[in-house]
């Protein structure tokens, strides 16, 4: 440890001493505010992940449910004769 360090430790240990439980007081709150804080965090990030997951699942069934409706709705490839053609030699005209 260099002297700065041990400089810096000597003035904290002389400011709990004098200061008592007042620091405590003060310390005790702020660790666990920390605490606190990085649980719910933690948390936090786990559940944006979960939707992340579910967001990307949710993408490429999209995408399957498209191009599975765009094969459904294009036209046939004239297999059968279109109705129109049909329908004209049907009616009276000529």
């Amino acid at each position: 440890m260099g002297r700065d360090a041990a400089w810096l430790l000597a003035h904290v240990y002389k400011l709990v001493s004098a200061a008592g439980s007042r620091f405590y007081i003060v310390i005790v709150p702020i660790v666990v505010g920390g605490v606190t804080s990085n649980v719910v965090a933690y948390f936090g990030l786990q559940c944006h992940r979960v939707g992340a997951v579910a967001m990307v699942s949710y993408r490429r069934r999209a995408e399957e449910a498209v191009a599975l409706s765009a094969s459904v709705r294009s036209p046939p490839r004239r297999a059968v004769p279109s109705l129109s053609s049909t329908a004209a030699g049907v009616g009276g005209s000529p």
